[in-house]
């Protein structure tokens, strides 16, 4: 079976918060709700929602890194002895991880996400 998991990126903060620093709880309509806990010194701890959920895909990267979707990777393609790379976006569509490519069977390597790291979706010159 396979392993189901979260990272939530903490906008405020801006960090990417591992499955382990946050909460989830069910709202009363049955939707997943990602909140953390800021300290305050005057009332204690105050609740904040997290909204930029990634869900783990199940796979890893060559490297054994876990990818998760917003991912952003790096995938090496060799036509005629000169090898080419290009970044693509890992994306939650349809019921189903997605990573547009026209070579699935390459291997591929997490280089980043699209909140950390959105530079490396520019086009390189």
């Amino acid at each position: 079976m396979r392993e189901i998991k979260f990272r939530v990126w903490d906008e405020e903060r801006e960090e990417m918060l591992p499955y382990d620093d946050f909460q989830v709880s069910i709202d009363e309509h049955g939707k997943l709700c990602f909140f953390t806990w800021d300290e305050d010194d005057s009332e204690g701890a105050t609740g904040r929602e997290l909204t930029k959920t990634m869900q783990f895909t199940g796979l890893k990267d060559k490297n054994g890194k876990e990818i998760y979707e917003g991912d952003i990777v790096k995938q090496q393609i060799t036509f005629d002895s000169s090898p080419e790379y290009s970044n693509y976006t890992v994306v939650y569509w349809q019921n189903q991880f997605l990573i547009r490519t026209l070579y699935p069977e390459l291997h591929i390597e997490v280089i980043g996400n699209i909140y950390e790291n959105h530079e490396l979706l520019k086009e390189e010159k």
